[in-house]
């Protein structure tokens, strides 16, 4: 499959600032030409969900950014959040499955601790990575690098 990852992230964020209209959620994609990836653009679709659903749930009222660039053989898709942020610790531990920061399970707080892992599966699957930069009071960045088609 091909996919406009560009468009897919357009789309994502459209339907987040719907569903949180109170949210700042910001989408920086090029504009001009595709960026084409080889992915079943439903499940890069699913991840790109995940994520931004994680850092609106993880980081409440802080502004999310999803950006797409291409960088040499690769594409990136990057969610940032101005959130908590995490310390070393949690983040080693964010792609481990029902990894939860605060221990709970509740969907109020956040869920089964599994999203994270099943996007990582998911990347992985396609030949890419996925990885997080934070630090306590610096927010998450979350980067999934996918080859180019």
């Amino acid at each position: 499959h091909v996919a406009d990852l560009g468009a897919l992230v357009r789309d994502v964020v459209e339907n987040a600032r719907a569903a949180h209209p109170d949210r700042g959620i910001e989408a920086d994609v090029p504009v001009e030409g595709r960026v084409v990836v080889d992915v079943d653009p439903d499940r890069i679709t699913q991840v790109t969900v995940l994520l931004v659903d994680n850092a609106l749930t993880h980081a409440p009222g802080a502004a999310v950014r999803v950006t797409v660039a291409e960088v040499d053989d690769h594409v990136e898709l990057v969610v940032v959040d101005g959130g908590p942020g995490l310390d070393e610790e949690h983040a080693a531990q964010v792609f481990t499955r029902f990894f939860r920061s605060d221990g709970s399970r509740a969907r109020g707080t956040g869920g089964s601790g599994l999203g994270l892992a099943i996007a990582q599966s998911i990347v992985t699957a396609h030949g890419g990575t996925i990885d997080l930069v934070t630090a306590p009071g610096e927010g998450c960045a979350f980067t999934v690098r996918l080859p180019t088609a």
